[in-house]
């Protein structure tokens, strides 16, 4: 069995270069004992290397708060901050794609949806009055927490419709061909 035996006063450093993680650690390679081959003492100086690096960059991130903006803080607590316009409609497409989409603007569109035809007609009623065919059906989990290891269980859409309201069942599928 080889041994690997490294001693150092300490491994870490505030820098992350090798060049600099060298130079300023001259004791790191104070004893340095290997047994069997020179390859296996070789693995071993790679081994610390990497060892102490990881050690330096984790050091160097936890002890000053890190070199990035937002590091260690909240979600979303460091900007840059971006003004966002807010509309209560749909802009016209020519608007969209000049004042938004060009300059890679954001928009937020709130209410739009409900501006749409398709948000007043498309109910559950409008889906199962609908014909569908007989043979079709969709991919349907069982429970709203995933569960990958569970089947999948294929309803047909009216089934799915009549379910999907009082139970944790949800579609993971394409709405029926006659809805394209």
């Amino acid at each position: 069995m080889s041994v690997c035996i490294f001693i150092s006063e300490h491994c870490i450093t505030r820098r992350s270069s090798v060049t600099s993680l060298l130079g300023t650690h001259r004791s790191l390679f104070t004893s340095v004992l290997c047994t069997r081959l020179v390859m296996q003492w070789k693995w071993c100086l790679v081994k610390l290397l990497s060892v102490c690096l990881s050690l330096a960059v984790s050091s160097a991130e936890h002890c000053d708060g890190g070199t990035h903006a937002g590091h260690l803080q909240p979600f979303g607590s460091s900007g840059p901050f971006r003004r966002v316009d807010v509309v209560h409609s749909f802009p016209s497409t020519v608007e969209f794609f000049q004042q938004y989409v060009r300059p890679l603007r954001p928009l937020k569109m709130t209410g739009a949806a409900r501006l749409s035809s398709a948000f007043h007609k498309w109910t559950d009623d409008y889906f199962l009055r609908t014909a569908v065919s007989v043979n079709s059906s969709v991919a349907v989990e069982t429970s709203k927490k995933e569960n990958r290891t569970s089947p999948l269980q294929y309803l047909h859409f009216h089934a799915f419709l009549r379910l999907y309201n009082s139970t944790d069942h949800y579609m993971v599928d394409n709405i029926p061909q006659e809805f394209r």
